[in-house]
């Protein structure tokens, strides 16, 4: 995992502390105002603060990480929703834009080593179809060589 995975994993897991944690009053109020029952309030605090532990659980375990990131990015989508249903300026929905985007980023870098690895595998796998046997009918063309 390189740096650039461990700050943004990092960060965003702080951030989401912080405002759930140290700022909670807000998010009480926020809530009230926008209609939504204190019972939904706490089910998705349960789950912002699970993925963020998750976050920085997924520093030594990528896949762990990309589940995190991608049950932020689902919550954020909600969010971003609750602001565009209530007619909130794009002020307001910044934080939840900026959340995702680094939720995506992170799943984004996370996926990179699989992608690499599975196109390598399917290079590696269409090398060994190619034998001397087969090799002249791969270059023929209607039964003529190439």
């Amino acid at each position: 995992m390189n740096q650039i995975e461990i700050y943004l994993q990092t960060t965003v897991a702080v951030s989401i502390f912080y405002v759930w944690v140290v700022r909670y009053k807000n998010i009480v109020q926020e809530f009230k105002e926008y209609g939504l029952p204190s019972w939904l309030r706490d089910l998705v605090g349960i789950f912002k603060l699970t993925f963020a532990a998750l976050l920085l659980v997924g520093i030594d375990r990528p896949d762990v990480a990309t589940v995190a990131a991608g049950g932020l990015s689902l919550l954020m989508v909600c969010a971003i929703g609750v602001h565009l249903h209530v007619k909130n300026p794009v002020s307001k929905m910044t934080p939840a834009l900026a959340l995702l985007l680094l939720a995506c980023f992170i799943i984004w870098l996370h996926q990179q080593p699989l992608l690499d690895a599975g196109s390598s595998s399917v290079l590696n796998r269409a090398a060994t179809l190619v034998t001397p046997e087969n090799e002249a009918s791969l270059h023929s063309c209607g039964g003529r060589k190439a």
